[in-house]
């Protein structure tokens, strides 16, 4: 297949970008009947949107940034040289937008050591691999062609000790607009919170959880790495009690903004399962259901036992971002008595090798 209009030859962030998307679902479908092994067997087809509509849908990136000597180019790290992707077919007209306006306005490293573009939805922030940037003078027009190219919030990151981790806690600087947005779900959400970024499958695999949940008035959801609270919004109005976990201070603020009272506790999930069983102790649940949506390490085992021997929920989706974790979580889930329904694959990453999976298992 021919490369899109914008696309570089020399960038390998789109691994099946040369193949069509049916090529593309069975390379995907080969490699999670491998990885899931003795699993495999439960797997559905893999849901995806059509090649037409795989254009321009990343709102979130993170690209490293790269000075020519003339001005600030931003792409992927390739045998540790920058492949500059201005165009990328795959990017929005925001983001493309953006690019441009930062390459015509941000000063050089020498006051400006610039480490990382990255953007979410609405929300611009620019990591400086410094401690302060005394000196930078923001001329009117450099936010004011921001907000026309579609950015609200736009923030500096002074991280001196910049390095694998983009992020640290402390050093952020609020520089124009507004400190939060809200995307099409009508879901508050910050500069450094995830979202799902094709929204008909996230809408479908919700529709698919509340279908094999069939929540009732009265029905209890724990929701685990609960993010913004996009799931657990989805649970307590189809009438269940809902509680979250999740370890992000700015994802739990957004959370609470989102769901008007339902309580989102902050920390990693293993170490608020006190917290958990106080909240069973004072609610009187009918039936306990479990959504989690773990990082690619997959749940800690001891959490597992937690859900598998205390909670004991009667069903569990399970959506995962990686096939060999959820292999191993669902081996430690059947040993206590889980029996899996459906594994069922969404192609949220268009012409990349990723591919998430949703599974669902049963007492």
């Amino acid at each position: 297949m021919a490369l899109e209009s914008g696309c570089m030859a020399a960038c390998r962030g789109c691994f099946h970008r040369d193949i069509s998307v049916e090529e593309s679902m069975q390379k995907k479908t080969d490699w999670l009947k491998k990885t899931l092994g003795s699993w495999s067997g439960y797997l559905s087809d893999i849901s995806c949107i059509p090649q037409s509509e795989q254009i321009g849908y990343r709102e979130k990136i993170c690209m490293p940034a790269f000075w020519d000597g003339t001005s600030w180019q931003f792409g992927l790290r390739s045998k540790k040289a920058l492949v500059p992707i201005p165009d990328c077919p795959m990017h929005s007209t925001r983001i493309k937008t953006t690019y441009r306006i930062l390459q015509k306005y941000l000063p050089g490293p020498d006051l400006f050591p610039l480490a990382f573009y990255v953007q979410s939805g609405a929300q611009l922030v620019l990591v400086i691999k410094a401690s302060s940037v005394e000196g930078v003078r923001w001329p009117e027009p450099f936010f004011r062609e921001l907000l026309a190219a579609g950015n609200e919030g736009i923030w500096l990151h002074l991280h001196a000790c910049e390095g694998n981790n983009v992020f640290a806690k402390a050093s952020w600087q609020f520089l124009f607009g507004k400190q939060l947005s809200m995307d099409s779900l009508k879901l508050i959400y910050g500069p450094t919170t995830y979202q799902q970024t094709i929204l008909p499958l996230y809408k479908q695999s919700i529709v698919e959880t509340l279908d094999f949940f069939s929540i009732e008035p009265g029905d209890g959801v724990i929701d685990l790495y609960s993010g913004i609270g996009g799931s657990l919004v989805a649970w307590t109005r189809a009438g269940a009690y809902g509680i979250g976990v999740e370890i992000s201070s700015e994802a739990v603020e957004c959370a609470r903004m989102n769901l008007n009272g339902t309580l989102v506790l902050r920390g990693k999930c293993h170490e608020r399962t006190p917290q958990l069983d106080e909240w069973l102790g004072y609610r009187e649940i009918n039936r306990r259901l479990l959504y989690t949506r773990p990082p690619r390490e997959g749940m800690e085992s001891g959490l597992i036992d937690w859900i598998s021997l205390t909670y004991k929920p009667a069903r569990i989706a399970y959506l995962s971002c990686n096939g060999e974790t959820l292999k191993r979580d669902l081996d430690r889930f059947t040993e206590h008595g889980y029996h899996l329904t459906n594994i069922h694959p969404f192609d949220f990453f268009p012409r990349t090798h990723h591919v998430e999976c949703l599974a669902f298992l049963e007492h």
